[in-house]
């Protein structure tokens, strides 16, 4: 019964955008299955590629931070190398995410003599249901260090690899 009047209202507002011309998201509207309100899908942000890179994570932004480079389970993923913006295959972003926290982590305080960091940074921007969004950037050459701001890492050849394959 709920089913077929939540199909008879669909029509009907399907019929009367139809009629006065008006446009209908989707996206922004959760979609009922069996009388359960399911979460709209996560937009990848930014949409476009900054200038320069945000200031560190201060420790209250993203739950988890200070334990994984990336905490729970984003739904959405945005690489920006340069001002070249790549949206990951929401089927990739489990993945990556797996990767970058099983780096080895940098102890800290850590001081490093590195070489000379002459390859792209790749922002990471992770954008997760609640709206929230958290970036670890990942050095391509010098050090190769990975960071959410709170936790730093050594990337390994097979992180920058997958990541570059992704941009490329």
């Amino acid at each position: 019964m709920r089913l077929r009047v939540l199909r008879l209202i669909s029509i009907g507002a399907l019929v009367m955008t139809a009629c006065t011309g008006a446009v209908a998201s989707s996206a922004t509207s959760p979609v009922v299955i069996d009388g359960t309100p399911q979460a709209p899908p996560v937009s990848p942000a930014p949409a476009a590629c900054p200038h320069s890179l945000p200031n560190p994570l201060p420790r209250h932004a993203r739950p988890g931070v200070a334990s994984e480079l990336v905490a729970a389970m984003p739904g959405a993923l945005v690489i920006c190398v340069t001002r070249t913006r790549t949206v990951v295959d929401p089927q990739q972003v489990p993945g990556i995410v797996r990767q970058l926290n099983r780096l080895e982590r940098v102890k800290s305080p850590h001081i490093f003599a590195c070489p000379a960091n002459l390859g792209p940074t790749y922002a990471l921007f992770f954008d997760y249901a609640d709206g929230t969004r958290l970036l670890v950037t990942v050095d391509s050459s010098g050090c190769r260090f990975a960071t959410n701001g709170r936790i730093t890492a050594s990337a390994d050849t097979r992180l920058l690899r997958t990541i570059h394959r992704l941009v490329a």
